[in-house]
């Protein structure tokens, strides 16, 4: 038995050669990437979806001092500093830090021993396992961006 094949035209290679061009440079796949967790960071303030836990009510005397102050009652939006905080900190061709530039956005967001309740604003768990959520997003923003079928 002999069989024959004979290639007529090639439809897969464009896209391979595509994909392997993308993943040789990730970095605007992965600012993309990143982006997407930046701008869920800033939305968690008010989209309660958004976040990897939910979040301990304001104790009475946080929200005396809001009132006197007379500030909003939202929870970890005092002058709204933080929430404008969420950031690109670095940016490599094969990696992308996200942060903020406020030393006590850790505090807020894995809560401390003295008392601050975590009130994680970032799409991380305890653990640094990225919420489902943001996750698939992510993972959408990067494929397209590598174009990479899912």
């Amino acid at each position: 038995m002999k069989v024959s094949i004979r290639l007529r035209r090639d439809t897969i290679t464009p896209d391979l050669r595509r994909a392997l061009r993308a993943s040789q440079n990730p970095g605007p796949a992965l600012r993309a990437g990143a982006q997407v967790v930046v701008e869920h960071a800033k939305r968690a303030f008010r989209e309660s979806d958004l976040r990897a836990a939910s979040w301990k009510a304001l104790s009475d005397r946080t929200r005396a001092e809001k009132r006197r102050a007379r500030k909003s009652n939202a929870i970890l939006i005092r002058d709204g500093h933080l929430i404008r905080t969420p950031r690109i900190l670095t940016s490599e061709s094969r990696r992308v830090i996200v942060g903020s530039n406020l030393f006590y956005a850790r505090f807020h967001q894995l809560g401390t021993k003295r008392g601050i309740p975590a009130r994680p604003f970032w799409p991380f768990d305890s653990t640094g396992r990225m919420t489902a959520k943001t996750a698939r997003v992510v993972r959408a923003i990067i494929a397209r961006r590598l174009r990479i079928t899912q």
